[in-house]
Protein backbone atom coordinates (compact mmCIF):
# COMPACT_ATOMS: atom_id res chain seq x y z
CA UNK A 1 0.00 0.00 0.00
CA UNK A 2 1.28 3.46 -0.89
CA UNK A 3 1.20 5.92 1.97
CA UNK A 4 -0.34 9.30 1.18
CA UNK A 5 2.19 12.11 0.89
CA UNK A 6 2.31 14.99 3.35
CA UNK A 7 1.62 17.80 0.89
CA UNK A 8 2.34 20.45 3.52
CA UNK A 9 5.87 19.10 4.05
CA UNK A 10 6.42 18.84 0.28
CA UNK A 11 5.24 22.41 -0.35
CA UNK A 12 7.25 23.96 2.46
CA UNK A 13 10.46 22.10 1.60
CA UNK A 14 9.97 22.83 -2.12
CA UNK A 15 9.70 26.54 -1.46
CA UNK A 16 12.57 26.59 1.04
CA UNK A 17 14.96 24.03 -0.47
CA UNK A 18 17.57 26.60 -1.63
CA UNK A 19 17.20 28.90 1.37
CA UNK A 20 20.32 27.79 3.21
CA UNK A 21 22.42 27.95 0.03
CA UNK A 22 21.20 31.34 -1.16
CA UNK A 23 20.46 33.34 2.00
CA UNK A 24 21.87 33.87 5.49
CA UNK A 25 18.94 31.88 6.97
CA UNK A 26 20.21 29.19 9.33
CA UNK A 27 18.90 25.80 10.36
CA UNK A 28 17.86 27.27 13.73
CA UNK A 29 15.82 30.01 12.08
CA UNK A 30 14.11 27.49 9.78
CA UNK A 31 13.40 25.22 12.73
CA UNK A 32 11.94 28.08 14.80
CA UNK A 33 9.70 29.29 11.97
CA UNK A 34 8.73 26.05 10.23
CA UNK A 35 9.47 23.24 12.69
CA UNK A 36 12.16 20.59 12.90
CA UNK A 37 10.76 18.34 10.19
CA UNK A 38 10.85 21.08 7.54
CA UNK A 39 14.23 22.36 8.72
CA UNK A 40 15.75 18.87 8.58
CA UNK A 41 14.27 18.35 5.11
CA UNK A 42 15.76 21.60 3.87
CA UNK A 43 19.12 20.71 5.44
CA UNK A 44 19.11 17.34 3.67
CA UNK A 45 18.34 19.09 0.36
CA UNK A 46 21.26 21.48 0.87
CA UNK A 47 24.38 20.13 -0.79
CA UNK A 48 27.38 21.09 1.27
CA UNK A 49 30.55 22.41 -0.35
CA UNK A 50 32.80 19.49 -1.24
CA UNK A 51 30.08 16.91 -0.56
CA UNK A 52 29.96 14.10 -3.09
CA UNK A 53 26.74 13.41 -4.95
CA UNK A 54 26.68 9.97 -3.34
CA UNK A 55 26.89 11.38 0.19
CA UNK A 56 24.35 14.07 -0.65
CA UNK A 57 21.85 11.46 -1.86
CA UNK A 58 22.47 9.32 1.24
CA UNK A 59 21.33 12.29 3.37
CA UNK A 60 18.15 12.57 1.35
CA UNK A 61 17.45 8.83 1.52
CA UNK A 62 17.39 9.08 5.33
CA UNK A 63 14.50 11.54 5.05
CA UNK A 64 10.81 10.91 4.42
CA UNK A 65 9.72 10.14 0.86
CA UNK A 66 8.33 13.67 0.58
CA UNK A 67 11.89 15.00 0.62
CA UNK A 68 12.81 12.52 -2.11
CA UNK A 69 9.93 13.91 -4.14
CA UNK A 70 11.18 17.47 -3.71
CA UNK A 71 14.61 16.48 -5.03
CA UNK A 72 13.14 14.60 -7.99
CA UNK A 73 10.93 17.57 -8.87
CA UNK A 74 13.82 20.01 -8.46
CA UNK A 75 16.00 18.10 -10.92
CA UNK A 76 13.09 17.77 -13.36
CA UNK A 77 12.73 21.54 -13.29
CA UNK A 78 16.48 22.08 -13.72
CA UNK A 79 16.89 19.76 -16.72
CA UNK A 80 16.29 22.57 -19.20
CA UNK A 81 18.83 24.03 -21.62
CA UNK A 82 22.17 24.30 -19.82
CA UNK A 83 24.12 27.55 -19.62
CA UNK A 84 26.07 28.28 -22.80
CA UNK A 85 29.38 28.28 -20.93
CA UNK A 86 28.97 24.61 -19.91
CA UNK A 87 31.13 22.41 -22.07
CA UNK A 88 30.15 18.90 -23.12
CA UNK A 89 31.91 17.33 -20.13
CA UNK A 90 29.95 19.51 -17.68
CA UNK A 91 26.70 18.69 -19.45
CA UNK A 92 27.44 14.96 -19.26
CA UNK A 93 28.30 15.31 -15.58
CA UNK A 94 25.00 17.06 -14.91
CA UNK A 95 23.09 14.38 -16.78
CA UNK A 96 24.94 11.66 -14.86
CA UNK A 97 24.04 13.34 -11.56
CA UNK A 98 20.42 13.27 -12.72
CA UNK A 99 20.72 9.55 -13.42
CA UNK A 100 22.10 8.98 -9.92
CA UNK A 101 19.25 10.98 -8.42
CA UNK A 102 16.74 8.95 -10.43
CA UNK A 103 18.27 5.61 -9.51
CA UNK A 104 18.52 6.48 -5.81
CA UNK A 105 15.16 8.20 -5.32
CA UNK A 106 12.85 6.64 -7.93
CA UNK A 107 10.79 4.80 -5.32
CA UNK A 108 9.83 8.13 -3.76
CA UNK A 109 7.41 8.75 -6.62
CA UNK A 110 7.04 6.55 -9.71
CA UNK A 111 5.34 9.47 -11.49
CA UNK A 112 8.19 11.91 -10.82
CA UNK A 113 10.73 9.20 -11.61
CA UNK A 114 9.14 8.69 -15.04
CA UNK A 115 9.18 12.45 -15.68
CA UNK A 116 12.84 12.69 -14.69
CA UNK A 117 13.71 9.72 -16.88
CA UNK A 118 12.10 11.48 -19.84
CA UNK A 119 14.02 14.69 -19.06
CA UNK A 120 17.31 12.80 -18.83
CA UNK A 121 16.69 11.27 -22.23
CA UNK A 122 15.68 14.62 -23.74
CA UNK A 123 18.83 16.23 -22.30
CA UNK A 124 20.85 14.24 -24.83
CA UNK A 125 20.08 17.00 -27.35
CA UNK A 126 22.41 19.28 -25.37
CA UNK A 127 25.21 16.72 -25.40
CA UNK A 128 24.83 15.21 -28.86
CA UNK A 129 23.48 18.06 -31.03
Amino acid sequence: MIEPADSNLIMQCSLLHDTMEDTPITLNILSDRFGNEVAEGVLALTKQEGESNSDYLKKIVRQKKEIWMVKLADRIWNMHEPPEHWDTAKRREYQEEARQILETLKMGSPYLAARLSDKIYAYNRYIYP
